[in-house]
This record gives C-alpha cells, structure tokens and sequence, in this order.
C-alpha cells in the first residue's frame, strides 16, 4: 500500500496531505504493488514526487500526476520517479501509460536503476528545482543498476532543459513528438557506463510544432 498519500482523487475518495502521492518501497519481505488505473485518477499538488517506487512495481494507467512541488529544500517536484532500492539494489518495474504528467520539477518521469515501458502519454511543462537544477522531461540514468525504458508514442512539451536524457542506460524511442525543449536529446556517460539511446522511426523534434528530425 502506499506508505503516504498527497492528493489523489478519484471514486474511491479524496486525501490531502502535503507529501509524496503515492510511495512504494519494496520490504525485505516482499514487493508492494501500486496501480494507478482502472478508473481515472488524479494525483496533484504533492511535493517531492508525485508517484515514488523505490524496488518494486507499478501501473499509472489513464491517470493524471501534475503540480508536483519541490521540497522544503528546494530539490524534488519530480512526477514520477522509478528507482533501485538502496540497500538491496532491487529494481523497480514502471508501465506509465495513456496518461498525462505536468507542471512538475526536476524530472516529469525518472527511471533510475531500474526498467520502465512509458506508452501512449504525455509529459509538459517541467521546469528546474527551486536550486535551479534538471528540468528534463524524462531521463533514464543508470544508477545502482542498469536501467532500461521502451519509449513509445509519447509528448513531451516545454521542458526546461531536455526532452530526454539518458544517463549509462539504455533507452528506445518510437513515434513520438518532442516540442520546445532548451534542447531534444542528450545521452552521455554515467561514470564508466557509456548510453545509448535508439530512436526506432517517427519521432519528431521542434518548436512551435515537432516537424524536424531531432538532434
């Protein structure tokens, strides 16, 4: 279950609670599982992160996470965030799909360590922490493991740095539209571990509208 809840709406109730939407940490007895899906749910005004999975699995499914805050020390505001464990290097499992993260900081999803299928979504409007730092729509980086993303027929809009880095992992993109980044793509060395970033066919870059082969 979540271990802390900010805003999430939907049939099954309101909450308010300045904090993380939605945490997962995977026990040393076992997984939890967080599905955001079925019906339409939303998870706004949280800080730190919107939806936190830290070695164990989830679903966003028709969902909306937006308005995500940084801290009381001015990191954080990222939307959804997929990590390792940190003591057992677990990997998360992430599927973010038909839906739509905004007004975020830091990153709108990250995937550290860990594996993710982002599908059929869209990703806007994420600015830099309140330190002034990131501000990419996606990055994948592989820290305290490998990590993976198989990108398909996503947006990403108006991110303040890039659309999406890929930091020592492996990441696939395909029929996407990348708009209005500060630039489109970035992948470099994450210490010794080199990236590499595969674009499969149909993805467009550009600003105002995504009609150029992105660089």
């Amino acid at each position: 279950g979540a271990d802390h809840i900010g805003q999430i709406r939907g049939p099954a109730g309101h909450f308010e609670h300045e904090a993380i939407g939605c945490a997962l940490q995977r026990a040393l007895l076992g997984p939890d599982l967080c599905v955001l899906g079925h019906d339409r749910r939303l998870v706004e005004r949280s800080h730190d992160m919107g939806v936190f999975v830290q070695g164990s699995e989830a679903t966003v499914d028709a969902s909306i996470v937006r308005d995500v805050q940084p801290n009381v020390l001015g990191a954080g505001g990222r939307g959804v965030s997929a990590e390792a464990h940190p003591i057992t290097y677990g990997p998360s499992t992430l599927l973010f799909r038909a839906s739509l993260m905004e007004q975020g900081h830091e990153f709108g999803v990250a995937v550290v360590g860990s594996q993710a299928r982002i599908e059929a979504s869209t990703i806007r409007d994420i600015a830099a922490n309140a330190l002034g730092e990131f501000g990419d729509g996606m990055i994948v980086v592989s820290e305290r493991g490998p990590a993976t993303a198989t990108i398909t027929a996503i947006r990403i809009e108006r991110s303040a740095r890039a659309a999406l880095s890929v930091h020592g992992g492996h990441a696939t993109i395909a029929g996407s539209s990348l708009s209005c980044q500060a630039f489109d793509l970035d992948f470099e060395k994450y210490g010794t571990l080199a990236a590499k970033l595969e674009d499969l066919g149909g993805t467009l870059c550009g600003c105002p509208e995504a009609k150029e082969v992105c660089k």
